[in-house]
């Protein structure tokens, strides 16, 4: 008698560790299906991004080069080239953060976001501000909530960097054999770019609370099938 119930314990085991195995699949499949979508869309938008943001770049490269071989008034031309390339593309992030406060909304929960940081910033005005986020990030409660406060930040510092980073074209390009004007042009580039980086890691969040929300809904009629 010992036997067979032996046998029908370890049976048992045998059929839960397939169960469980079978499960995991699942879950590692539909995390897959879920995110492949959102990690497209996230390269696409990333890909839009990082392309104006080169654009720019490229004519901030060239009129520094000028620049270096004593070219004044080229220097200008290329400055004043980037400051309508900026303007151009001034619209992308705001929008892009527009959209992740609508998408955010619909995830039945947010993953941690972090509060920016004062050390990446060289302008002081946005240093001051990323302490302020951090200060006010501690007493906000939810996950959704320091979500929501953050791109309430980057919304606006967004178009304030953007507004700094064309006047300082513009003031470099009337002055281009000014170093100081060079350097700040250069410091709001780097918070720029600081910013962009933010934005974009923004979004990531909000795609991965999306698709674990899909995955919540999937996964137990998928496991139960």
């Amino acid at each position: 008698m010992f036997l067979p119930v032996l046998f029908a314990v370890l049976g048992a085991f045998i059929f839960l560790a397939l169960v469980a195995r079978r499960n995991e699949a699942v879950t590692r499949r539909l995390w897959e299906d879920a995110l492949s979508g959102e990690c497209a869309s996230l390269d696409a938008v990333r890909a839009q991004v990082m392309q104006e943001r080169e654009m720019a770049d490229e004519s901030y490269r060239a009129a520094d080069l000028a620049r270096a071989t004593q070219q004044p008034d080229e220097a200008a031309r290329l400055l004043r080239v980037g400051a309508r390339v900026v303007e151009s593309c001034a619209d992308t992030l705001p929008q892009l953060l527009r959209s992740m406060s609508t998408l955010s909304r619909q995830a039945a929960a947010i993953a941690p976001v972090d509060p920016l940081s004062a050390a990446r910033f060289k302008l002081a005005e946005l240093r001051g501000l990323a302490r302020v986020h951090a200060l006010l990030h501690a007493f906000v409660v939810t996950s959704r909530e320091r979500l929501a406060f953050r791109l309430r930040v980057l919304r606006f510092a967004v178009p304030a960097a953007t507004r700094w980073l064309v006047a300082a074209h513009y003031r470099t390009a009337a002055a281009p054999t000014n170093a100081k004007e060079w350097l700040q042009l250069s410091n709001v580039r780097s918070d720029m770019g600081t910013l962009t980086q933010e934005s974009l890691e923004t979004l990531r969040v909000v795609l991965r609370s999306l698709a674990a929300s899909r995955l919540s809904e999937r996964a137990p009629a998928e496991i139960g099938r």
